[in-house]
């Protein structure tokens, strides 16, 4: 299954409102394919970022609550991955 990049930036005080909707989204939709949801927003630097597993961008987008869509988002789809696990310790 294809695997996108759906990255999504915001202003600090959207970030109460989009964590709400993220946590309802997910209890409420199971995707078709793998989500992984990355937050940089404590850094200061307001950006999510989506790995979506689907078929197509309009399915990964199903993946995102609306709320992010409402803010400027982009989705890409990623030719090659590479997971590499490193040992802790």
């Amino acid at each position: 299954m294809p695997l996108y990049r759906i990255t999504n930036q915001h202003q600090a005080e959207d970030c109460p409102e989009l964590a709400d909707e993220l946590a309802s989204h997910y209890e409420t939709r199971q995707p078709a394919g793998d989500v992984s949801v990355y937050c940089s927003c404590g850094s200061g630097e307001h950006e999510m970022l989506f790995l979506v597993e689907a078929e197509a961008p309009t399915a990964a987008l199903q993946a995102v609550p609306e709320g992010f869509l409402r803010t400027a988002s982009t989705v890409s789809q990623v030719e090659e991955a590479y997971k590499f696990a490193t040992g802790g310790g």
